[in-house]
């Protein structure tokens, strides 16, 4: 299952949560789409960012937006040529509202900017070239990865995501096509059956063999989960523990961060790695008595984004929810406004469709 799918079939659970609201909620989605096809931000503006979250938010009643305007929308974006890395990864996303639409050549193009945003470590991060990639960065270039593949690419979606956060910075982008056959070939005289793994002087080297479908002008791969993957990216993501036991969205913080714990929780489930077992504990410690997640061990009130993908990473991990479902549901009900949709905070004046989606998010992993 793709980081995208999971949230989005969760948040399919909450409109029998809603009851009696949901025609409201809904209406409300639908209000934020503006005639160029874009949802509106805060200020009104159509936006890539609130784009992806209208669409999610849109699928868990299982209703399209108008999808003409949406596509025209999309493509007055090009390629994301002037796109930051976060507005990037949203357009990549955005495009999977409209199957079969997106251009092999503009994919093609999307694929090769997200990769100049790969950090030195291997990850990614939001300048490009940085020496250290971020947790966060490394969810969004992970799920516009998934989105990108074209149909019978070369790797498979979740290794795919494994190999832009372990490989070295040059596999995916200048490894040339001849040295992967040659290192295929020879592994595959050798009677290798499965991926060899080593790391001289630091850098992953790859032993694959061909499969049965070669043609002239490609040759598949194949990775095998259990040799390549989830040991190299737990210890990739090791860099993100903060001295409290969670995770940071920068290496070497001493607290972490309830968003990036659960951005690398996802990451870790997706790939088949395992989450180190003092991570849950400490998520459901962020967990108010009254409802509700803060983003730190030191902020005092709870936020509808912290709770919503703490209660996401919390499901993916088999944690019991039954000891704060009630408070919880108290806490997303008392940031429901009657015109439909929800504030982000106690304290949030405003209404958008990003905290809308986390709010049907939250209801779903609480159904």
């Amino acid at each position: 299952m793709s980081l995208k799918l999971a949230m989005r079939q969760a948040a399919r659970r909450a409109p029998r949560q809603l009851g009696e609201s949901a025609a409201l909620v809904r209406a409300f989605l639908r209000s934020r789409q503006n005639p160029d096809g874009g949802f509106q931000d805060r200020a009104g503006r159509s936006d890539l960012y609130y784009t992806v979250f209208g669409l999610d938010a849109l699928d868990a009643f299982g209703e399209t937006p108008d999808l003409a305007t949406l596509e025209s929308f999309l493509r007055s974006l090009g390629a994301g040529e002037s796109l930051d890395f976060v507005h990037l990864t949203c357009l990549a996303r955005c495009w999977s509202a409209l199957p079969g639409k997106l251009a092999p050549a503009t994919r093609q193009a999307l694929l090769k900017k997200l990769l100049t945003f790969r950090a030195q470590d291997g990850g990614f991060a939001p300048t490009p070239a940085a020496p250290h990639s971020t947790a966060y960065a490394c969810l969004l270039g992970g799920e516009a990865l998934q989105t990108l593949e074209a149909p019978g690419g070369i790797f498979s979606k979740a290794w795919k995501t494994a190999l832009a956060l372990v490989a070295p910075m040059n596999f995916l982008s200048t490894q040339s096509r001849k040295e992967q056959t040659k290192g295929a070939k020879e592994a595959d005289e050798c009677g290798n059956k499965e991926v060899r793994e080593s790391e001289p002087s630091g850098t992953a080297v790859l032993a694959v063999k061909l499969n049965d479908s070669t043609t002239e002008n490609h040759k598949s791969l194949i990775i095998n989960h259990k040799s390549f993957g989830s040991r190299r990216v737990l210890r990739f993501m090791e860099q993100f523990r903060s001295a409290d036991g969670a995770y940071s969205n920068e290496p070497g913080l001493p607290l972490g961060s309830t968003t990036a714990t659960a951005a690398v929780v996802s990451v870790l489930c997706e790939l088949g790695a395992p989450v180190p077992q003092e991570v849950a504990p400490w998520l459901l410690a962020r967990c108010q008595s009254r409802g509700g997640f803060c983003a730190t061990p030191q902020t005092p009130l709870p936020d509808l984004l912290s709770t919503a993908v703490a209660l996401h990473a919390l499901t993916a991990l088999g944690t019991p929810l039954d000891a704060i479902k009630e408070p919880c549901l108290n806490f997303v009900d008392s940031l429901w406004d009657n015109a439909g949709g929800f504030h982000g905070h106690w304290a949030d004046d405003a209404l958008d469709v990003e905290y809308t989606f986390y709010a049907l998010l939250a209801l779903g992993h609480l159904a």
